[in-house]
């Protein structure tokens, strides 16, 4: 719908916290590469190389014991592994697909500096 109301030969580009996950969960929650289909059904795009969506994550976080729902806690040293840590690619930069726009570079970023370090999580001390 939101590409719709964009006037004709306006470019359509913006940032989105689409909530997905590495894999659908029916009922639960959507897929990167769901995403990336309905996306396409709707004549848009997201910037990651499509087919890989998935494997582009931007998050990495998990309750502690001093948060509400503890019963969702996780301990640092199951971080990596718990079904409870927060893994996932929700991050995507949308555009209209077909308006002659290529996405030279789609970088993630979680560490302030202009890098990505895969086992970093969110937040930091510095970024």
């Amino acid at each position: 719908a939101l590409l719709s109301l964009a006037p004709e030969g306006a470019h359509v580009l913006f940032g989105l916290d689409a909530n997905t996950h590495r894999e659908a969960v029916p009922g639960k929650s959507y897929g990167a590469e769901e995403y990336a289909a309905a996306l396409e059904a709707a004549g848009a795009r997201t910037a990651w190389p499509r087919g890989s969506e998935a494997a582009f994550l931007t998050t990495f976080t998990a309750r502690t014991c001093l948060q509400a729902q503890v019963q969702k806690a996780v301990r640092f040293a199951d971080l990596k592994q718990s079904p409870l840590t927060d893994r996932h690619p929700k991050d995507h930069v949308v555009l209209r697909a077909n308006e002659g726009l290529e996405v030279v570079s789609c970088e993630r970023d979680n560490t302030g500096e202009g890098r990505f370090e895969p086992d970093q999580m969110l937040p930091t001390t510095t970024f």
